[in-house]
């Protein structure tokens, strides 16, 4: 009887989400700042919401916790990196999802904006907001407020008043952006698709970190420093190592300093690469050429090579069903989704490179990536 209940709720907020997204577009053309005193109410009936939710045990499920550390402090270093440029918007941002519907809030390139993209089953649209006392408020007239570091709250006019739009649970555990060619998954009709990504792009919504932090990366992350002289005398001439300025703490998560090591190999002079591992009394005991030791002992590992290295030419057998990607300075990357890891690769100056990464998330590694094409190649020392 429960589960019809939440069943039969979940048919109305449907039903009242179609009439105001897809009939009632005039609901979205009244746009103001909430009063102190309508935003409080709104505060309350969230508040209030949130309680129901959690006494009903159906309901409770969808408000549990389910976030990886992974996605976690992924998401957690990706608002410290946008605070230092919108700080007042930056604990807004990320994937929020609740019954049925959800809000992916991206940053925007153009300053004091963000992009709220709303998907659901066969449909994706976007929405710009700015910051307003405190909440935001987009431009079809909906408001976003925060409670907590957990739950968004949902609010648009009807008749001159606010009213909560925050359906059968409220959005809450916000996670880590997704790439735009993961958002056009949930986009059935091919032109649609290609008014969306135009729309993302024309509001300059961005997965990455502000411009101004990624060309402050020149130096490698003191993590590497071990292995900074080795690359110097042992690197062969032709080849040279871009390491990352920084690595989110997912990568070494859980490792003490003294289990954690940084190992340089190099491959018949042709390919070399980094890996760091832990080396702790679990993974003594894994094979090294296992998936479970890549997945959680080798942490990160960091390639370059010849484009005529065996490396690379066995890469590009291997790895065909890529996703293309955009790094800094304009350079074209492919990324590949594994089963719990991911890899980056793409050629830079003659060489190709390659990072991968069965410890941090999509956008984590991503972020790696544009960090190593920031930064000044390191050579062998004449």
């Amino acid at each position: 009887m429960q589960y019809l209940q939440w069943a039969k709720r979940s048919l109305f907020i449907s039903g009242l989400s179609l009439m105001i997204f897809g009939v009632n577009e005039s609901v979205f053309a009244q746009t103001r700042q909430p009063t102190n005193a309508e935003l409080s109410k709104l505060r309350q009936g969230l508040q209030e919401h949130i309680r129901q939710v959690k006494n009903d045990s159906t309901g409770a499920s969808h408000i549990q916790d389910r976030r990886t550390p992974t996605e976690k402090s992924s998401r957690e270093s990706f608002v410290r990196g946008w605070s230092q440029v919108e700080p007042g918007l930056a604990p807004f941002l990320g994937w929020w999802g609740g019954y049925g519907r959800t809000r992916h809030i991206y940053p925007s390139n153009i300053k004091g904006r963000v992009c709220v993209i709303s998907t659901g089953e066969g449909f994706g649209r976007v929405d710009t907001g700015t910051l307003s006392n405190g909440v935001i408020i987009t431009k079809n007239g909906e408001v976003l407020f925060k409670e907590g570091n957990y739950y968004l709250g949902l609010a648009l006019i009807n008749n001159g008043k606010f009213v909560t739009n925050n359906g059968d649970v409220p959005l809450n555990a916000p996670r880590p952006l997704i790439l735009l060619n993961n958002l056009l998954n949930y986009i059935v009709e091919s032109s649609d698709r290609i008014i969306f990504v135009q729309q993302f792009n024309s509001n300059g919504c961005a997965s990455s970190l502000p411009k101004s932090l990624r060309s402050t990366m020149t130096a490698p992350a003191p993590i590497f420093k071990p292995v900074i002289n080795q690359i110097k005398q042992r690197l062969p001439n032709n080849l040279v190592f871009r390491l990352p300025s920084s690595l989110p703490d997912s990568i070494t998560q859980g490792i003490s300093k003294d289990n954690l090591k940084v190992v340089l190999k190099i491959v018949n002079n042709q390919n070399a690469y980094i890996s760091l591992l832990d080396t702790g009394k679990d993974c003594q005991n894994i094979n090294t050429a296992s998936r479970l030791y890549s997945l959680d002992c080798r942490r990160i590992s960091i390639n370059t090579a010849l484009l005529s290295s065996d490396f690379y030419k066995n890469y590009q057998t291997r790895y065909n069903s890529t996703i293309p990607l955009n790094l800094n300075k304009s350079i074209k990357a492919s990324l590949f989704k594994g089963d719990g890891w991911n890899n980056i690769s793409w050629i830079q100056n003659g060489l190709f490179f390659h990072v991968y990464s069965g410890s941090c998330s999509e956008n984590e590694l991503i972020a790696i990536a544009n960090s190593m094409v920031n930064e000044t190649p390191i050579k062998r020392n004449k």
